[in-house]
């Protein structure tokens, strides 16, 4: 027995059961360490099935997976009887249709025959896997655009990227904030020659504790760019040392804000987060720029999940970046859905126009990103139609390597990369995204 197995062997067996399928409800809950407890409802009208060899049968194929016994709503002992109804009751244990290999045949099955809930409890990756719809902290039109740029593996030069927008957008006399929240390999302060006493990690911390929101000394000007610098505020991470690895270690990715009724489903730093999004529009910004933090990390599925009107997917070519990006797609959709769902995908460091390396990463990129858009995105005939079309979202932008961005005593002094044509595109096919955002919603 392994962990995959686990759920699609219970689900058989339950159904499997005579009487199983007319209960009113079940639900298997599976705790922090994958075991599973099985809960049910009975229907009074209904003959009572036999639980009994249900457990028995359990217990002989999940084996330790297993955690008996089966609570039941109806149980003479109270106590279990009142925690069958009390997982019922919460808001947690969402109704539960998933699609699954079934171990012993390898066909795909689907648990649909009984009345089923599933109940996850987890450390981690709320914001990757719980069902949650799109709620950035205003809507588009109503408040600065916010758009989020991320990759699954760093030194892919999404900093950059995001970098090359801000300026480019300054330059334009727009008005800008930059918030690092790569809080575990900041990054984004120092390119941009901030001075600020404290960062990002000290507001979290201060609104875990307080609640409230204070600015002060956390937000700084972009003193790299120079002429541009007064346009371009940056929410640096903080500074580092042994008291920014105090406060890393006190975020909260888990659970509701107990005493909250607001939205319980939204964890401690969620709630920071939006507050301080919210206090910074005081600074009135046209545009928030996010720097994410890489990967599947909670603080990733933060700033493209629940924050940002557009998603910025940035990566180069090869194996890792494609698998990892399609993961990244396919959360989003879930997560989302294709109504809210506006992103742009973004190939990194590619070889100088018109080499024989620089067209097969091209065409393999543009393949694959298609191969992710046409299994999660194009579900609908209109829809691949138009997106076989030169202007498809899976159509990737492409910024062309140069080797000034390795080296480098100043911005200023390598002005001129960060307003290439590729990142002047760029550029236009994140205000198009945003464009359409605020049109559609």
């Amino acid at each position: 027995m392994t962990f995959d197995d686990v759920l699609p062997t219970l689900v058989r067996l339950c159904e499997g059961a005579p009487g199983f399928v007319e209960l009113k409800r079940c639900c298997v809950v599976r705790d922090l360490r994958g075991r599973v407890r099985l809960v049910i409802d009975p229907d009074p009208a209904k003959p009572k099935f036999d639980m009994n060899s249900l457990e028995a049968a359990l217990n002989r194929a999940l084996g330790s997976y297993f955690a008996p016994p089966i609570w039941s709503t109806s149980s003479e002992k109270k106590d279990e009887a009142r925690l069958a109804r009390m997982i019922f009751g919460d808001s947690r244990g969402a109704p539960w249709s998933s699609t699954y290999d079934d171990p012993l045949t390898g066909v795909m099955s689907v648990a649909t025959k009984a009345n089923w809930h599933k109940y996850e409890r987890r450390l981690s990756k709320q914001e990757w896997l719980e069902p949650a719809i799109a709620r950035p902290p205003w809507d588009i039109g109503r408040g600065p655009g916010i758009v989020t740029f991320y990759s699954f593996k760093g030194g892919v030069g999404r900093t950059t990227a995001l970098v090359a927008c801000a300026w480019q957008l300054a330059r334009q006399g727009k008005r800008v904030v930059v918030l690092d929240l790569d809080l575990e390999a900041p990054g984004v302060g120092v390119l941009l020659g901030v001075n600020a006493k404290r960062g990002l990690i000290d507001l979290i911390v201060d609104h875990l504790a307080s609640g409230d929101v204070d600015l002060s000394d956390a937000v700084a000007d972009a003193a790299a760019l120079d002429r541009e610098a007064p346009l371009v505020h940056v929410v640096p991470a903080g500074r580092l040392g042994p008291g920014y690895l105090e406060k890393l270690a006190r975020l909260d990715f888990a659970g509701g804000r107990p005493g909250d009724d607001e939205d319980r489903s939204m964890s401690p730093l969620e709630h920071a987060m939006r507050a301080i999004l919210m206090k910074l529009r005081s600074l009135r910004p046209d545009y928030v720029l996010i720097d994410a933090r890489a990967g599947l990390h909670d603080l990733a599925g933060l700033s493209l999940h629940r924050f940002a009107h557009v998603d910025v997917l940035c990566g180069r070519a090869n194996e890792q970046t494609f698998q990892g990006l399609e993961l990244s797609l396919d959360m989003l959709v879930r997560r989302k859905g294709l109504k809210n769902l506006e992103c742009l995908v973004v190939q990194t460091m590619v070889s100088p126009e018109g080499l024989p390396d620089a067209v097969a990463e091209e065409e393999e990129f543009l393949e694959r990103s298609y191969d992710w858009f046409r299994k999660h995105v194009y579900t609908e005939p209109r829809a691949l139609a138009i997106a076989k079309g030169d202007k498809g979202p899976h159509r990737p932008v492409v910024l062309r390597y140069d080797s000034m961005l390795e080296r480098f005593a100043t911005l200023t002094s390598i002005e001129r990369a960060f307003f290439a044509p590729w990142y002047e595109t760029l550029l236009e096919h994140v205000l198009a995204c945003l464009k359409r955002r605020e049109g559609g919603s």
